[in-house]
């Protein structure tokens, strides 16, 4: 499982860095809240928070990102 979300993680990074826009790509908002959880299962708790905190920036008062925040703290 680890390797998969390493690699789930180094694609989201790309498409951060890529930074396309327009449709069907998702928002910026829900890549930073993906990579945050991915994070998150892989204990890297200061980079999930930090990568929530722009989540939460793009999209404030998030219940989910707020929610994975809560947990990322916890951590």
């Amino acid at each position: 499982l680890g390797s998969n979300l390493e690699e789930a993680l180094a694609m989201l990074e790309e498409f951060e860095e890529a930074n396309p826009v327009g449709e069907p790509m998702p928002t910026m908002d829900r890549v930073k809240y993906h990579k945050g959880r991915a994070l998150i299962r892989l204990k890297r708790f200061d980079e999930a928070k930090a990568a929530l905190a722009e989540s939460l920036e793009l999209k404030p008062k998030s219940k989910r990102v707020l929610e994975a925040l809560e947990e990322a703290n916890a951590g």
